[in-house]
């Protein structure tokens, strides 16, 4: 247990042993206390081939690593709410002329490109004569349009600026977790992703499933990832396991178990023969 300050200690777990078969159960469902419902969360889950339990065997010069893969995690975490947040719709669907949604920054971008129009309606001579017609302080609003298109545009351009720099503090960060996660020690602690099980669905009342399962052919020697959807058995590029975002209009398709083989014991594992 470490003392951060003197109003807040740090637990500590260490692993002793570690199984053959590593299973673990990705925690999708949740329960809104609010609604009294269960919801299931669709987060985006980033796989690795490979993944090393020796971190969290001891306490000494893994600790240093396992302190900055949790910064860079958390940091990651924050970045992808600053995307997620710009994509927030800001209007109804009713209030769109497409039936979509609009997140914040096309919604300035509307109102920036409207109000430059308002403006430039307003220079028309053909306008003048409906302008002289309206109330002053009617008529006013028209004048500052344009100081409003250009504070709109300065707040869009700031937030797409941002945008830019978020995704790239995204693109580092993730590029570090790589290394770290890359460098696996050939020891009893290094595992193998062996199978992938996945819900497709935005609830967890109901969904379809199915699951990849990675197959070794001794006689090829190759290796190859093959998909279980009901009667259906395909081979599936190694892809679209180990992807860094879902596909577009398959966010709710995700792991919800995992298993992995301990790499030395891979040799064990039975050739589906598929």
């Amino acid at each position: 247990m470490d003392i951060v300050d003197s109003s807040q200690l740090v637990r500590r777990s260490r692993l002793r042993d570690a199984p053959p078969v590593l299973c673990i159960q990705v925690q999708r469902v949740q329960f809104d206390m609010a609604t009294m419902r269960a919801f299931k969360v669709n987060s985006h889950l980033r796989l690795h081939e490979r993944i090393s339990l020796t971190p969290y065997r001891h306490f000494d010069g893994a600790a240093a690593a396992h302190s900055r893969r949790h910064e860079l995690q958390q940091r990651l975490k924050a970045v992808n709410e600053n995307l997620r947040m710009l994509q927030v719709p800001v209007q109804t669907a009713a209030n769109t002329s497409d039936g979509a949604p609009v997140s914040v920054v096309s919604a300035l971008e509307r109102v920036q490109a409207f109000m430059t129009g308002v403006h430039r309606w307003a220079d028309l001579d053909a306008a003048q004569p409906l302008l002289a017609d309206l109330p002053e302080s009617t008529a006013a609003l028209t004048q500052q349009a344009a100081a409003v298109s250009s504070q709109v545009s300065e707040m869009a351009a700031a937030l797409s600026q941002a945008r830019q720099r978020w995704e790239h503090e995204r693109t580092q960060a993730r590029s570090e977790l790589d290394a770290i996660y890359a460098d696996v020690p050939d020891d009893d602690m290094a595992y193998t992703l062996h199978a992938v099980f996945i819900h497709s669905g935005q609830t967890p009342e109901f969904g379809h499933y199915w699951v990849y399962i990675r197959d070794y052919d001794r006689e090829k020697n190759l290796v190859r990832w093959l998909k279980f959807n009901d009667s259906n058995v395909s081979v599936v590029d190694a892809s679209e396991i180990f992807r860094d975002a879902p596909r577009p209009g398959e966010e709710s398709a995700n792991p919800y178990y995992l298993m992995f083989v301990r790499s030395e014991d891979l040799d064990a594992t039975a050739d589906l023969g598929v």
